[in-house]
C-alpha cells in the first residue's frame, strides 16, 4: 500500500493545495462553497431567535450527537 501524496489527502478532505503550477487550487465546487455561505448565513440568522425561545440550533457541519471535549 502506497503512501498518500498531501494533494490527495487535501482532495480529500476538501481542503485548498499547491499545484505543480504553483498557484493554490481548491476543490470545493463553487456551488457547494456557495450552500455553505447560505447555509451559515441562516444559522447566524436564526440561532438567536432560537435563543430567546431556549433552544440552541446545532452550527452547519456539525456532527449531530458528538460528544463535545
Amino acid at each position: 500500500m502506497r503512501n498518500l501524496t498531501t494533494r490527495e489527502i487535501n482532495h480529500v478532505s476538501g481542503g485548498a493545495y499547491l499545484g505543480e503550477d504553483g498557484k493554490i487550487h481548491n476543490d470545493v465546487p463553487e456551488w457547494q462553497q456557495v450552500l455553505d455561505i447560505v447555509k451559515n448565513a441562516i444559522y447566524d440568522f436564526l440561532n438567536p431567535i432560537a435563543k430567546l425561545f431556549g433552544f440552541e440550533l446545532t452550527p452547519p457541519g456539525s456532527m449531530v450527537g458528538a460528544s463535545k471535549p
